[in-house]
């Protein structure tokens, strides 16, 4: 973030009731995918935002064993971390309402055991190649499109 997206986040959170002094800002580092990983180790918990939920940085916080609270929209945009978090099989921490969200993310924040099961959960479900190989990936999303091309031609006697 700049220094002017910077104080607008400060901003806000003080406005909300947080210490500014609590907020850490880490920067990315463009090209440095070792460091920008790195930088997973000081987080618990992601929050996966609406309306426009994450793609990379969800994909980037789970391949970094961090838990993920993701919460259903109707719209693409706000189904992107639902969908990655199902094809896993994380779906504890996956919320349907806002106050849902609200829960599961404080639950993450305040129950060490819970928060260490969901990260043994992800950790286990990213090192599943059944679920990571972008080759085996393709061939099923291959596959997948060949069914429903099938029963399309089925359905209109072609």
């Amino acid at each position: 973030v700049n220094d002017e997206e910077r104080r607008a986040i400060e901003r806000r959170a003080v406005g909300l009731g947080l210490a500014a002094a609590r907020l850490a800002f880490v920067p990315y580092r463009r090209g440095d995918d070792a460091y920008n990983r790195a930088r997973y180790a000081l987080v618990d918990v992601a929050l996966d935002t609406m309306p426009y939920t994450g793609g990379d940085t969800t994909a980037a916080a789970l391949d970094a064993g961090v838990p993920v609270v993701t919460r259903v929209g109707a719209r693409h945009a706000e189904r992107l971390g639902y969908s990655i978090l199902m094809h896993l099989g994380l779906t504890q921490t996956i919320a349907h309402t806002d106050d849902g969200y609200v829960e599961l993310a404080v639950r993450l924040a305040t129950d060490r055991a819970f928060r260490d099961a969901v990260r043994t959960d992800v950790a286990r479900a990213m090192a599943d190649p059944a679920a990571t190989d972008p080759v085996r990936y393709a061939r099923a999303l291959e596959a997948a499109y060949e069914r429903a091309l099938a029963e399309r031609a089925a359905a209109s006697g072609s």
